[in-house]
């Protein structure tokens, strides 16, 4: 893998994940608004079923981001691969003065 490899997979890693933390953010402000729906008294007159519309709107936009950055992270991966089909653990030498391999707990 070059450098320049490298450096798109990071990041298009850090678009998806700021992809999904805006997705899970907007999908909590969608249930503050479903549940501020689902206890007004007059709903229609208070907005919050306008609330709760625009919300899930949002949340609706926020996963087509986000399935466009993972698409565009595992579309990278696969061409950076060089036909691997596994890739392989490196256990660093710290990591494993502090933890007992698998098995032998």
């Amino acid at each position: 893998m070059t450098p320049r490899e490298s450096i798109d997979i990071t990041t298009a890693a850090l678009r998806w994940s700021t992809a999904h933390a805006r997705r899970r953010a907007l999908g909590a402000e969608k249930r503050l608004a479903e549940q501020a729906y689902k206890a007004a008294v007059m709903p229609v007159t208070s907005g919050a079923l306008t609330r709760s519309v625009e919300a899930s709107r949002r949340v609706t936009e926020a996963k087509r981001l986000e399935r466009a950055a993972l698409r565009a992270l595992a579309k990278l991966c696969a061409t950076t691969r060089d036909g691997l089909a596994d890739a392989e653990v490196i256990e660093a030498e710290p990591f494993s003065q502090h933890r007992p391999a698998i098995g032998q707990a």
